[in-house]
């Protein structure tokens, strides 16, 4: 216990530097948690998305858009049949409900057909339950037991994580946090209007479909007037998720990079704060001090800075976002960005500890 409190003496005796460094490691790696706040959630759509790659999904782009398309039931019975084989889905996003006055400023409803959603995207927690519909996490303090999709009334059965979010091969990501989004049996796609049946057509996602099924779709769209182009999504990246994940890492490479420029300031603050010490250590040394003492004094005086302040401010934020999360506060971030960012500083105050007390024992054969 002795050498731990002579560690946080040393700490002490420098108090202003030492505060100021705990300080701004503190605000770093808060700012930073609530990054990772936003990103780590979206971690799911890209493992959706290299799922869909995996195991050769087709897509489908639109070589004309024309909302007058009439597609014949036909087609979408193929498309149907597929979905409840768990060979594609497909989504309504923006046109469900356009037009009509009922909906007007409602929130915008998301229809996903297809039980290969939930199984592609597992942390949207969507329910097993179809029909059913789910309130985005900015919603969920709405009184709202049913909403209306294609004339169906479909009941709410719960709320989406907080930023919850959907990828799509046609639109890239898609928040949830402002949407309703909504399980569809396959029979719904035909009590579609004409927009909502154009974009559900278009949206449509096969998994490792044969060439004839893919052939089959495309020619019946096309003798309705929707013409398709099929698009293999192995090996590619569709360039709006590859532009958020270029924004999302520049974030955090900002803030990792004034995390660096801090540690590596009080590295070098805390080198000089042990050269000034060494004459103690030597009179230790004298006294019978061994490398566990001398290891034990410079660990607490390290964890005095880079410990206390920043992982105690990022504990109480953890506790702070199960709680609200807890009472169903609208839009409050899971706590697993503290959680990651309180790891990542032990691990650099282990990896700083190893270093000086190395650097240490090393001069003149201190605690040997």
């Amino acid at each position: 216990m002795r050498e731990v409190r002579d560690g946080l003496v040393m700490a002490l005796r420098r108090w202003p530097t030492m505060l100021a460094l705990a300080g701004m490691i503190a605000v770093a790696g808060v700012v930073l948690a609530f990054v990772l706040s936003e990103v780590l959630p979206q971690v799911a759509v890209l493992r959706g998305a290299r799922q869909l790659r995996k195991c050769h999904a087709v897509s489908f782009v639109e070589y004309s858009e024309g909302p007058g398309t009439t597609v014949a039931d036909r087609t979408v019975r193929l498309l149907a049949e597929m979905i409840e084989r768990q060979e594609a889905y497909t989504a309504v996003l923006f046109n469900m409900g356009v037009g009509d006055p009922a909906l007007s400023g409602a929130p915008g409803l998301v229809v996903l057909f297809g039980d290969a959603v939930p199984d592609l995207f597992p942390d949207l927690q969507l329910p097993a339950i179809v029909p059913s519909a789910m309130l985005g996490s900015r919603l969920a303090g709405q009184e709202l037991d049913a909403v209306s999709a294609a004339g169906q009334t479909i009941p709410v059965v719960g709320a989406l994580p907080a930023g919850a979010t959907f990828f799509d091969p046609k639109s890239g990501v898609l928040r949830l946090d402002h949407r309703i989004v909504v399980r569809a049996p396959a029979e719904l796609l035909f009590q579609l209007t004409l927009f909502e049946r154009h974009e559900a057509l278009s949206r449509t996602v096969m998994i490792a479909p044969a060439y004839e099924v893919v052939d089959a779709f495309v020619s019946g769209c096309a003798q309705g007037g929707l013409f398709l182009i099929p698009q293999g999504l192995a090996g590619e990246q569709h360039h709006q998720l590859g532009d958020w994940m270029r924004a999302a890492a520049m974030y955090i490479a900002s803030m990792l990079g004034f995390l660096a420029l801090v540690l590596n300031a009080f590295v070098a603050s805390a080198h000089l704060v042990i050269r000034q010490e060494m004459p103690a250590f030597k009179i230790r040394q004298l006294y019978g001090a061994t490398a566990m003492h001398v290891s034990l004094r410079i660990g607490s005086f390290l964890a005095a800075v880079v410990l206390v302040l920043p992982v105690a401010l990022l504990a109480s934020l953890a506790v702070m976002l199960v709680r609200f999360r807890i009472m169903g506060v609208i839009g409050v971030p899971p706590a697993t960005g503290p959680l990651w960012v309180i790891s990542a500083v032990i691990l650099n105050f282990v990896l700083l500890w190893g270093r000086s007390v190395r650097d240490v024992l090393h001069h003149d054969r201190i605690g040997r």
